[in-house]
C-alpha cells in the first residue's frame, strides 16, 4: 500500500503535468471550472485516504469536476487494459491506423510499464467497473442489450447502409472505432460498387462518440472525392519536457499525424482568418502547430454523390467524430443537420502520463485545436448548419432535401 508520502508526491506531480501539458486551463475557466480551487478542493481526500482504493477515487475526484473536459480522466482497470491492448496492437501493426504505428511507442511503453501492470492488476477490470475502481471481483455486472451481444456474436458490423426514395444514400455510423474499419469497410464498398450514385447523402453520426480518423477518411471521403482536399488546422500545446515524445509523433514529418509548421504562440495573431481567437487561449500554450492534412481520392472505389452530402449531429458526436465534423465544416464536404457537438476533434491521439509512485495513468488532449474562425475547438464545439433537435435531425435533412428539388 502507498504511504501518505507516496500519495501527495503522485498527487503532486499529476498537477505538475497538467499545468505543464494540458493547454486548456485557461479555457476551462470560461466554462466555470478553476484548476487552482479543485486541487485544493481535492487534496483532503488523497492525504487521508485509508488505502490504495480511497486514493484512486481521490485522484479521480479531480476529472469527476473537470467534467472530464478535453479527454481529461484517470483510468482504471479496466480502461488500463483496453487502452494497452489497442496501443500494442498499433504499434504490433495488428491494427489499423492513419500514421507510422512506431510512433505510437511512447504510449506503449506507459501501457507495458512493471509500475502500473502491477498497480493496475490488483483492481477489477470487468465491463462493469465502468470509470471507477474496484477492488478484484467487486464490480457490478454490466447489463448487455440484446442488439449488442447479437452484434458480439455474430461479429457482424455496426454500420447500415440503405438507399432511400429519391436515390437518397444513407449511412447510420455509430462508431469510428479502429477495430471496426475491417469489418465495416464491406458495408461502404459494397454499397458504392452496387449503386456507383446517388443524388444525396446521408451521413448519420448521432451518439458517435469517435474513434480512429482513418475511419472516416479512408471509408467515406476518399472515395467519394473527385478531387485531393487540404485541410489546415491550428492546435495550441505546450513544449514540456514531459510532452516532447508525444508531440514528435503528433507533429513530425517522419511519423506524424499530421504535416504542418511548428511556431512560437505569439505568432498566432498573426495568421489571417481567425476573428474569435481569444487573448485567453495563449496564456498557457507556448507553441502553435499549424496542419496541412491532404485527403487523396481512392481510385479503386469511387462513388459519385450527384447533389449534397449531410451529417446528422448531436451532443454525444465527438474527438474524431468531431474531427469529421470539423472537415465538413472547414472544406463544405457535408451540411450538418440536428445539435451542437460534443467538440475536442481537433488534434492527435490524446497523450497519457503515469504517475511515477503508483503507476495510476491519466489521460488529457496534448493540443487545443482551434474552429475555423479562431473560436476554441473544445469549447465552442461546432454549431451545425441547421439546427433541430436531434431526434428529428433525419427527417428535418430529408425535408430540406425535398424543399430543394421543388
Amino acid at each position: 500500500m502507498l504511504t501518505r508520502e507516496q500519495r501527495i508526491k503522485d498527487y503532486e506531480y499529476l498537477w505538475k503535468v497538467l499545468n505543464s501539458c494540458f493547454p486548456v486551463r485557461e479555457v476551462m475557466k470560461h466554462v466555470g471550472l478553476d484548476w487552482k480551487e479543485i486541487e485544493e478542493k481535492c487534496r483532503p481526500g488523497v492525504e487521508n485516504a485509508a488505502d490504495d482504493l480511497e486514493f484512486c477515487k481521490a485522484v479521480n475526484r479531480v476529472f469527476e469536476e473537470f467534467g472530464h473536459f478535453s479527454h481529461s480522466n484517470l483510468l482504471n482497470a479496466r480502461m488500463f487494459e483496453n487502452y494497452k491492448k489497442m496501443m500494442n496492437s498499433f504499434v504490433n501493426g495488428e491494427m489499423e491506423i492513419g500514421a507510422d504505428p512506431e510512433g505510437l511507442r511512447p504510449w506503449a511503453d506507459i501501457f507495458n510499464h512493471e509500475k502500473s501492470e502491477q498497480f493496475y492488476s490488483r483492481f477489477d477490470s470487468t465491463e462493469g467497473a465502468g470509470r471507477d475502481f474496484y477492488r478484484k471481483g467487486e464490480a457490478p455486472e454490466k447489463p448487455v442489450t440484446a442488439a449488442h451481444e447479437q452484434a458480439k456474436a455474430e461479429e457482424g458490423p455496426f454500420v447500415y447502409g440503405a438507399m432511400l426514395p429519391g436515390r437518397v444514400a444513407y449511412f447510420r455510423i455509430p462508431s469510428l472505432s479502429a477495430e471496426r474499419i475491417p469489418i465495416d469497410r464491406p458495408v461502404f464498398f459494397d454499397f458504392y460498387e452496387k449503386y456507383r450514385s446517388c443524388s444525396d447523402m446521408i451521413l448519420d453520426f448521432r451518439g458517435n462518440g469517435g474513434g480512429a480518423t482513418s475511419y472516416w477518411s479512408k471509408l467515406i471521403v476518399e472515395p467519394i472525392i473527385p478531387e485531393p482536399l487540404t485541410v489546415v488546422s491550428y492546435m495550441l500545446y505546450c513544449d514540456s519536457e514531459y510532452n516532447r515524445d508525444f508531440v514528435k509523433y503528433g507533429f513530425s514529418e517522419e511519423v506524424g499525424e499530421f504535416r504542418g509548421e511548428k511556431h512560437p504562440i505569439e505568432d498566432l495573431k498573426k495568421e489571417p482568418g481567425l476573428p474569435k481567437l481569444s487573448d485567453d487561449y495563449l496564456i498557457q500554450p507556448t507553441n502553435y502547430y499549424k496542419a496541412f492534412e491532404e485527403y487523396k481520392p481512392d481510385p479503386e472505389h469511387r462513388f459519385t454523390v450527384e447533389n449534397g452530402i449531410w451529417m446528422l449531429t448531436d451532443k454525444r458526436v465527438y474527438s474524431s467524430s468531431e474531427g469529421f465534423a470539423y472537415f465538413c465544416r472547414s472544406t463544405g464536404f457535408a451540411k450538418l443537420v440536428g445539435e451542437t457537438t460534443g467538440g475536442d476533434g481537433v488534434g492527435i491521439t490524446p497523450f497519457h502520463a503515469m504517475l511515477p509512485e503508483s503507476g495510476l495513468i491519466i489521460r488529457y488532449s496534448g493540443e487545443m485545436g482551434l474552429n475555423p474562425d479562431g473560436s476554441s475547438n473544445p469549447e465552442c464545439r461546432t454549431v451545425p448548419d441547421i439546427e433541430c433537435d436531434p431526434a428529428l435531425a433525419l427527417a428535418v435533412c430529408l425535408a430540406a432535401i425535398a424543399a430543394r428539388e421543388s
